[in-house]
């Protein structure tokens, strides 16, 4: 096993523990010459990949959401699950439990490392001591960092398709711009890098967006790794995705069920027919719109056929392939059905004015008050309801709904199955700017948290998954392990204590000035810009550009526009 050593050694990102870890682990994983490796949750499978693992034994590599499509190939085979940090283990566990049903030869589980005093004895630790909160902590920092190295989204279920630019395009910049003004300025956002030395551009297009859908386009520029390239990924995404617009034909259905023997187990029924509707919605939907992008983008593939396949086994079958690849042929000529809006039963059941109160009071004294603040909201929020799940701790959880406490202390993995919709957060940022500010909530409300769950996911804040709640699979939003980055809330007390909105050039010089003290040095830098002026560029979250801060002081009324 080797870790590529390239653009720049992403390796070289992590804390030194995690470095040495995970070239002990997989050359661990190696010498168990496994036939198959299910690498868990979202980030494994993106880690992996950045970190450019090459593995002797070439073994069927997928995540665990491709375990309904392949539990033909599980029987009888040597397999190895693997995650990074174990906290309680319920990850591990839940993986086992699903993948030894079908009765595989053996299985044995990997991980870098525990936080746990008590190692469980049937995982393989890479690092044999147990994390302190500092280690810890260090390494959730990092994960978004190596991640941020690749051109793809942190979510895996979506198309990821590969396009060049046309002709007279040469850059991002000039993809950007061209974007901007053919859809506008309100609906192309420049998406916040992750970590500072993230050599990867991010734009998210925002589309149709309400309460109980979201249509988007997510692209990925790295101008000095792929010159005149981009990663488009196109989301449809439902809250209730049964009710998507459109569903797999009887056939493609028929042809992964079969070979996946999905309806054994119905959460895998669930979850396995729910990441098929959101691909092929997706990729619908994106050749419907291609000609609006055809001046400027030439697709080299109708999809990664390597990315899906982490999604959905080894290899999809012809007939399903033959039907996709329909897709890009018939598109425009047939028309979509709308979605089925199906409420979630989240807010009715959960102590909703409970939770606004705790999450009220952590929203920073004396900035709430002056307008809406949708990043602020999101972390406040999903802060106080990982604290009623016990996402920390499962012996902490609170609520009485869609589990019990009984039910969560035998499976303690289902309470990272619980958490808010799209449209749930929604009203939930909305009653919550009610409660701590009088100025009217936006016309974009849905713009700004879109954009702000693309940024928090991508810092690794926040985990879209799947909760079922009454036989039906939402996508949902829980807390992720990586801390939020607040260099926003930063900036803004510097910005209250000048006790009124500043000018644009006020700003850019209270960033320099901030950016050549010690405590944010390591967080902004500052650099001439044009006509003269000298700003602080943001190394972090809210700023990898200079326009993310000026927009968010702008949107809670910091910062005077200036006038013509």
């Amino acid at each position: 096993m080797r870790v590529a050593e390239e653009r720049n050694n992403v390796a070289l990102e992590l804390p030194a523990w995690a470095q040495g870890a995970f070239t002990q682990m997989f050359r661990e994983v190696d010498d168990f010459h496994p036939d198959i490796i299910i690498l868990t949750a979202r980030k494994m499978p993106r880690i992996f990949e950045a970190l450019g693992i090459k593995l002797a034994s070439k073994p069927l590599i997928i995540s665990d959401l491709a375990i309904p499509f392949v539990t033909t190939f599980l029987s009888d085979s040597r397999i190895a699950i693997i995650d990074d940090i174990v906290n309680h283990g319920s990850t591990l566990t839940h993986i086992h439990n699903s993948v030894s049903a079908y009765k595989p030869a053996v299985i044995k589980m990997f991980s870098l490392a525990r936080r746990s005093s008590t190692p469980l004895l049937s995982i393989s630790y890479a690092s044999p001591s147990c994390l302190s909160d500092d280690e810890y902590t260090a390494y959730v920092r990092t994960v978004p960092a190596v991640i941020s190295y690749l051109c793809k989204p942190y979510d895996l279920a979506f198309p990821i398709i590969n396009a060049q630019y046309r002709a007279p395009l040469r850059s991002a910049t000039d993809l950007v711009a061209w974007l901007r003004g053919h859809f506008g300025e309100k609906q192309v956002h420049v998406i916040p890098s992750p970590y500072p030395n993230s050599p990867v551009r991010r734009v998210s297009i925002l589309f149709s967006l309400t309460p109980s859908s979201q249509r988007k386009i997510r692209l990925f520029f790295d101008d000095a790794w792929a010159p005149r390239f981009c990663t488009v990924v196109p989301m449809v995404i439902g809250d209730n995705n049964q009710g998507e617009e459109f569903t797999a034909s009887g056939n493609e259905w028929s042809i992964l069920s079969s070979r996946g023997k999905l309806n054994e187990n119905p959460e895998f029924f669930l979850d396995g027919q729910t990441a098929l509707n959101m691909f092929l919605n997706s990729l619908r939907w994106f050749w419907d719109i291609f000609p609006s992008f055809a001046p400027v983008l030439d697709p080299v593939a109708l999809f990664s056929k390597n990315d899906a396949a982490l999604v959905f086994g080894p290899s999809l079958p012809e007939p399903l392939l033959t039907g996709i690849e329909a897709i890009k042929e018939t598109s425009g000529m047939r028309k979509l059905t709308p979605f089925v809006s199906t409420v979630s039963p989240f807010l009715l059941k959960i102590q909703s004015q409970k939770i606004l109160e705790s999450a009220a009071h952590r929203l920073p004294e004396g900035i709430s008050g002056a307008g809406i603040d949708v990043y602020g909201y999101v972390l406040a929020l999903i802060e106080v309801i990982s604290e009623y799940v016990g996402t920390q701790d499962p012996r902490e959880y609170k609520l009485d709904w869609p589990f019990s406490r009984r039910e969560i202390e035998k499976n303690p993995y289902l309470r990272l199955r619980v958490g808010p919709t799209f449209a749930d957060l929604l009203a939930l940022c909305s009653k919550l700017h009610a409660l701590v500010c009088s100025s009217p909530l936006p016309d974009d409300l849905e713009n700004s948290l879109s954009i702000t769950l693309d940024a928090l996911i991508d810092q690794g804040s926040v985990v879209p998954t799947f909760a079922n709640y009454g036989a039906k699979l939402f996508r949902i939003y829980r807390k992720g392990e990586s801390p939020a980055q607040e260099l926003l809330e930063k900036i803004s007390y510097a910005v209250a204590a000048h006790g009124k909105p500043v000018s644009p050039t006020r700003l850019s010089k209270l960033l320099t000035v901030l950016s050549h003290s010690e405590k944010y040095s390591k967080v902004l830098t500052s650099s001439a810009r044009t006509r003269g002026y000298v700003a602080g560029a943001p190394k972090t979250v809210i700023g990898a550009e200079p326009e993310n801060i000026a927009g968010c002081l702008r949107n809670i009324g910091m910062l005077r526009p200036v006038q013509q």
